[in-house]
């Protein structure tokens, strides 16, 4: 990394343009440079798939990719906490894909939509733990919703 602070912003920008997000996380590490252009990606960065990164820390990912507006966490074992800080950090998100994340109740979508007042669609099918209640206050934008296999939502 310390290699990285004495090249030129321009080939630090080139070299980097084709890192992944977890690449970008390791920069902000390094010298204050190259922390600078890193933080100006990951802020600017609009979508994300955190299935790719194994490991990826999600307050880490709020803190740094405020600009996310599609966050695919499908699979994922994350749980109410981790969803309530994650969406504390992410006002502009506008699709959440939580699939087949099984730990998530009704807690957590709620704090979703609490937090992300801007989500236009969710997917949380294949979630046996939630039910109606989560979705008593919806986001006023919230346009799809996906719920396939929940087990304890009616069809009211």
């Amino acid at each position: 990394m310390v290699a990285f602070a004495l090249l030129p912003e321009s080939l630090i920008h080139r070299t980097c343009l084709g890192a992944g997000p977890s690449a970008w996380f390791s920069l902000l590490c390094a010298g204050h440079e190259v922390s600078q252009l890193a933080t100006a990606f990951l802020e600017a960065l609009p979508e994300l798939d955190a299935k790719a990164y194994p490991g990826l820390n999600l307050q880490r990912l709020a803190d740094a990719c405020p600009s996310l507006s599609l966050l695919r966490l499908n699979c994922l074992q994350i749980s109410d906490r981790d969803l309530c800080i994650l969406c504390l950090g992410l006002p502009r998100l506008r699709s959440l894909q939580l699939r087949e994340c099984s730990v998530i109740t009704d807690i957590g979508l709620s704090a979703v939509f609490s937090s992300c007042t801007e989500l236009q669609c969710i997917d949380v099918s294949w979630n046996e733990h939630v039910t109606d209640a989560s979705f008593l206050h919806v986001p006023l934008k919230l346009e799809k919703l996906y719920a396939v296999g929940c087990k304890k939502l009616t069809e009211a």
